[in-house]
């Protein structure tokens, strides 16, 4: 019999299992977009420019000119001819275009009168360059008048009577009024085609103060001015009045106060609206006080014949300037022409203003709508029209 020995078994050494681990959570990577940067702004080209222009090496072929008195007087009549000859190839040229080609000689003039204050043309420049001012519109030429009309009172001596015909031999298109306020006190007015300058002159002990006024343009020789005096101010002295076109609103007339050694001007108030907005007809006045202690400057006009409005707007001293007191539109509608009124209240509610507009409304009030014919009749075929 055989005999089998049992098996037996080996033990093996088995991993024995650990429990698990729960993962941790975890954040899930994103990619979060960087800002991106501004655009930038990519210059635009320089437009061409000519090509800087450099004198070539060789000095036989140009000629350096020494810059003096003689030259600069030579090339100052160039420049003064040149509107001339303008106007010569173009005989149609306006007196505006004229006048402002005479810019480019005030150029050359300045420069020679600061180079060579002692050349013997230095008169004749002063003068011309003075009158080119006037004539491109440029309000430097008052003081320029000022400065030549004292220098022939104070430093050439020469006194007050004899200064018209003193101005007028040193520049014939000049004319000159004097208007006497006073022993020592005179206004002086500089006529002339291309405008018309005030300058007020005070005699003291030791010499004469000349002060500028106003200066007023013109291409043409239409320009019209005209002096008043009155107590604008209640401090017992007339006030200078200069007007200067009066038809036009904007023309605000220029007021002085000429009591002291210097005139004061006295202004309006700049924040006031002074359009009209219509063709009108219509002047600046001076009224005299009557109830008041001060007197006032009205300005009175007509606009718009189909339904015709008289406009007046006073103005009076508030211690600070010339202010309206009073505004007073009067309507007087055409009867078969109420129908125009209505323009009249649209333009006063847009230029005139709230006021005007409902005085103007309150007005018109009794008389409107308008009465439509009787025999208004339309045809058949108007439809919408």
């Amino acid at each position: 019999i055989e005999s089998r020995t049992p098996a037996t078994s080996t033990p093996t050494n088995s991993p024995t299992p650990l429990p698990s681990r729960t993962p941790i959570p975890t954040f899930t990577p994103s990619n979060t977009p960087l800002p991106s940067p501004s655009p930038t702004s990519t210059p635009s080209p320089l437009p061409p420019t000519l090509t800087p222009a450099y004198p070539v090496s060789t000095p036989s072929t140009y000629q350096l000119v020494t810059w003096d008195a003689t030259y600069a007087d030579k090339i100052i009549h160039y420049m003064e001819a040149y509107p001339v000859i303008l106007r010569q190839i173009n005989p149609s040229l306006s007196a505006h275009e004229f006048n402002k080609n005479f810019y480019y000689a005030t150029l050359l003039q300045a420069e020679a009168i600061l180079r060579f204050p002692n050349a013997p043309q230095i008169d004749n420049w002063q003068w011309d360059y003075a009158y080119n001012l006037l004539r491109v519109k440029d309000t430097r030429a008052l003081s320029r008048y000022r400065y030549l009309v004292n220098k022939i009172l104070n430093d050439d001596k020469y006194p007050i009577s004899t200064l018209p015909n003193e101005i007028h031999e040193r520049d014939s298109r000049l004319f000159v009024d004097i208007y006497t306020k006073s022993p020592n006190s005179n206004i002086i007015k500089l006529k002339s085609a291309n405008g018309v300058v005030f300058l007020f002159i005070e005699n003291t002990e030791t010499n004469t103060l000349v002060s500028p006024l106003a200066i007023f343009f013109s291409d043409e020789k239409s320009l019209s001015t005209k002096m008043e005096w009155i107590d604008l101010t209640g401090d017992g002295n007339d006030e200078l009045v200069i007007f200067h076109n009066r038809k036009d609103i904007h023309n605000l007339p220029q007021i002085f106060n000429v009591s002291g050694q210097i005139p004061q001007k006295i202004q309006f108030n700049p924040y006031l609206n002074y359009d009209i907005g219509l063709e009108y007809d219509g002047t600046w006045e001076i009224q005299k006080p009557i109830d008041t202690e001060t007197g006032s400057i009205e300005f009175i006009a007509k606009v718009y014949p189909p339904c015709p409005v008289s406009i007046k707007r006073t103005f009076r001293w508030n211690k600070s300037w010339m202010d309206e007191v009073e505004m007073h539109y009067a309507v007087q509608p055409v009867p078969d022409l109420l129908n125009y009124c209505n323009l009249v209240v649209e333009q006063s509610s847009a230029v005139w203003g709230l006021k005007p507009t409902i005085e103007i409304m309150e007005q018109l009030l009794d008389q409107w709508p308008p009465i439509a014919p009787a025999d208004l009749s339309y045809p058949p075929d108007i439809k919408d029209e």
